[in-house]
């Protein structure tokens, strides 16, 4: 019992230098010279969500990794809301051609083809993005597809009444339930676990932002003495 009191004793005294001292009593030492120990942090990915213009995805709502359905993601945007108003990636098509002119408008900017009716649905498509400069146009399989170079920025959409969406895709941030470097592959986010009526699909076209760990006691002590060094 007297060496229990001693050793209590020289954990005590120990407590005071950041050379002998651990967990939060390392902290407090580490305090002294302006230095505090780095936190945990989750990593977040800005994931495109792809589905019917107006649909609000709720906070909270989760999805997770194909390839591994432990890595799951939530919604941390209250707000989030998958809109024309605010799209990342979106998909224009026409039902059939008829003669008459078709119009794209890209945050306030009008783009406009005139066609007689002869034009195949690609034609009347590629005319009318070839004029598009503000975002990344091009046609396959009878759809303009206007993106975003980094999806994480958005546009304003809209089209003629003779044109049709054949998809939207808003940017919505999403947060790792788990702390750590956990880095999902780029399009490895397309599972969603809590689904809502109007949302499709989801995918990370974007890198995220990986976490960390929180920083251990021995890289606490080496930073505290490099920077005592410098």
């Amino acid at each position: 019992e007297i060496a229990d009191l001693w050793e209590q004793a020289a954990q005590v005294c120990g407590a005071m230098y950041p050379h002998t001292a651990s967990g939060v009593s390392l902290d407090n030492a580490s305090a002294l010279a302006g230095i505090t120990p780095i936190s945990a942090e989750k990593t977040t990915v800005v994931c495109t969500c792809y589905g019917t213009d107006g649909t609000s995805i709720p906070y909270g709502a989760q999805i997770s990794s194909a390839s591994n359905s432990n890595i799951i993601f939530q919604n941390t945007d209250a707000n989030a809301v998958i809109t024309s108003t605010s799209v990342c990636d979106v998909g224009i098509t026409i039902e059939s051609v008829t003669a008459g002119t078709y119009t794209v408008t890209i945050d306030g900017t009008p783009h406009s083809y005139t066609a007689d009716g002869t034009e195949t649905i690609a034609q009347v498509l590629t005319a009318l993005g070839s004029g598009i400069t503000e975002v990344v146009a091009n046609v396959e399989n009878d759809v303009l597809k206007l993106t975003e170079s980094n999806q994480v920025n958005t546009f304003a959409v809209s089209i003629s009444n003779n044109l049709a969406y054949e998809h939207i895709g808003s940017p919505v941030t999403f947060e790792c339930l788990e702390t750590g470097a956990i880095t999902p592959a780029v399009g490895d986010l397309t599972d969603i676990i809590t689904t809502y009526a109007g949302w499709d699909a989801v995918s990370n076209n974007v890198p995220a932002n990986t976490g960390r760990e929180a920083e251990s006691d021995t890289a606490l002590r080496q930073r505290w003495n490099n920077s005592l060094y410098t």
